[in-house]
């Protein structure tokens, strides 16, 4: 007990009260994500109110802590919020538009926090333990689904699905944790305990398998591009073939067993892989992405506006018609990709602003080999092909939470020899 009083106590040193408070609120932030969105809003509120107290006891605003490209992605951020809102003086739907800058208002909430308040002691050790907190939490929540599945005596836990939020953005908060455990992995030293490697193992197979019962498959394609990322990384980065071959025999036996014991859960992705061989274009998706590039074309450059996004794609499905454009339409339907929907409402200048805000911390990313900024910007970019992530709240939260907090920790302990060595 003393033992970890003493490590707390060290791991707490040279915090003022309020910076642990801070601390405290965006842990309990990271742990309840993967559960529930609702209580972020009320834990965000509360993170300003402690953020306003530290800027009038220290009399100080600005984040000093922050690297320059740090600094231009949260005011990116913040830009493309704004130029959203700055959208809605040509949109027609007004109470729309409204309604889904409201729902994005921590897009502009949590970068202006990091942004003026002095995080220098979110260190990189900090971050780190931020991460284990929400990976062990999705961890709990996949025994938990387990649990539910078998107790219930059915295939999924929640009916038709595995897990009650939707599998894309699961898979999103999932992959992250396992490109973080990845970049764990790499920092083992050569004298680490065999039972914390395969703890860490243990815990990526874990996490795969819950990528796969959520049977998304943006997130299984994702996974793939991951482990080739991996493989690649080990043969020809860190010149260590041995590691890098063991790696893909390990990981494609393991794909195989998962395909032949969890065949539901790899369905959906075998089925559109052979409709897209085939030339299949049943894919509802097809129509619309098709609708969204059709509208998009009639709106250059400056899109319909934020607020008008939905009837204009709910006119255009009633253009295309058939069974297609009327599942569409009474589906309600929007782009389900974000730099489509981006271009839809805000035009060039609009999908200009989020690709700056993705590539500009990518390169600082890959300048630094931060592997879990990389995993970061990775996952979501290549989900918001398939989903407009910046539309619902599971993902606006994700964003919003891990882009400031991977950031503001970006200028941190940069000088570990091991971390360089990556």
């Amino acid at each position: 007990m003393n033992s970890l009083k003493l490590k707390l106590l060290h791991f707490l040193e040279g915090m003022t009260p309020l910076e642990i408070t801070e601390y405290i609120i965006l842990t309990l932030m990271v742990v309840l994500l993967p559960f529930d969105w609702h209580p972020l809003l009320w834990l965000m509120t509360l993170l300003l109110l402690v953020v306003l107290v530290c800027m009038v006891k220290e009399r100080h605003i600005g984040n000093h802590s922050l690297s320059s490209p740090a600094r231009w992605t949260l005011w990116l951020i913040v830009t493309y919020f704004l130029y959203q809102a700055i959208s809605l003086t040509y949109s027609t739907n007004i109470d729309q538009g409204i309604n889904l800058l409201l729902r994005r208002f921590p897009l502009l909430l949590m970068p202006l926090l990091f942004l003026a308040a002095d995080t220098s002691y979110l260190s990189r050790a900090r971050l780190r333990n931020l991460m284990y907190a929400f990976t062990v939490s999705l961890i709990f929540k996949f025994f938990i689904c387990l649990i539910i599945m078998f107790v219930c005596h059915r295939s999924n836990a929640f009916g038709s699905q595995f897990d009650p939020i939707h599998h894309a953005y699961i898979a999103m908060y999932l992959l992250l944790a396992m490109g973080f455990l990845y970049h764990e992995w790499l920092l083992l030293p050569t004298t680490t305990p065999r039972w914390q490697r395969t703890s860490l193992i243990i815990a990526e197979l874990l996490l795969a398998i819950y990528v796969v019962m959520v049977a998304s498959r943006s997130g299984i394609v994702i996974m793939a591009l991951m482990f080739i990322a991996i493989v690649l990384h080990q043969i020809f980065t860190l010149k260590n073939i041995r590691q890098g071959l063991l790696t893909l025999i390990a990981g494609v036996a393991v794909a195989t067993l998962t395909f032949a014991l969890l065949p539901s859960g790899t369905h959906r992705l075998a089925q559109t892989v052979i409709e897209a061989s085939e030339g299949d274009k049943s894919d509802i998706r097809y129509t619309i992405y098709s609708s969204s590039l059709t509208a998009i074309s009639r709106n250059l450059p400056f899109g319909v506006g934020i607020g008008d996004c939905n009837e204009t794609m709910m006119d255009i499905f009633d253009e295309v018609g058939g069974d297609d454009g009327d599942y569409c339409l009474q589906s309600q339907f929007n782009s389900h990709n974000i730099y489509l929907d981006s271009a839809l409402a805000t035009g060039i200048p609009g999908l200009a602003l989020l690709l700056a805000l993705l590539i500009v911390p990518a390169v600082e990313a890959l300048r630094r080999r931060d592997i879990i900024m990389l995993s970061f910007l990775l996952v979501f970019a290549i989900s918001g092909m398939f989903e407009a992530i910046l539309n619902r709240s599971i993902g606006i939260y994700f964003f919003a939470l891990f882009a400031p907090l991977l950031l503001g920790a970006a200028k941190q302990d940069y000088s570990d020899a091991r971390f360089n060595a990556l």
